[in-house]
């Protein structure tokens, strides 16, 4: 049976020393870049959120967009209209009934629908 050799971060067991880790279930620092938190700024009227949560979800959302619409200018104008509701509509997010991206991609869905079927 062969074992890895020891390396200076393990420890006296030679397993892997967790000196110096926090506890992984301890509540952490609010970190106000995920997106929960930045639906929240957005619906204060938070402009960098609005541009820090596009630039987390606008691949989903073009990608979910071309699929419904099927055509890159239809899924475009789908794309951007997504993020102006979720601008306008970013008081109205429950998180208790979606998580972010399911709401925003709820958003795209409708829009792309709307937009391929008006096209």
């Amino acid at each position: 049976m062969s074992t890895a050799p020891r390396t200076s971060d393990d420890g006296p067991d030679g397993q892997p020393s967790t000196a110096g880790i926090d506890d992984p279930l301890a509540p952490g620092p609010v970190d106000h870049h995920l997106p929960e938190h930045l639906i929240d700024r957005i619906a204060a009227g938070d402009e960098t959120a609005l541009t820090a949560l596009y630039d987390a979800f606008v691949g989903r959302v073009h990608a979910l967009t071309t699929l419904i619409a099927g055509d890159a200018d239809v899924a475009a104008t789908a794309t951007r209209e997504t993020f102006v509701s979720v601008w306008r509509l970013a008081h109205t997010y429950d998180a208790s009934s979606a998580s972010p991206l399911a709401w925003v991609l709820g958003m795209a869905r409708a829009t792309g629908r709307g937009l391929s079927t008006a096209a």
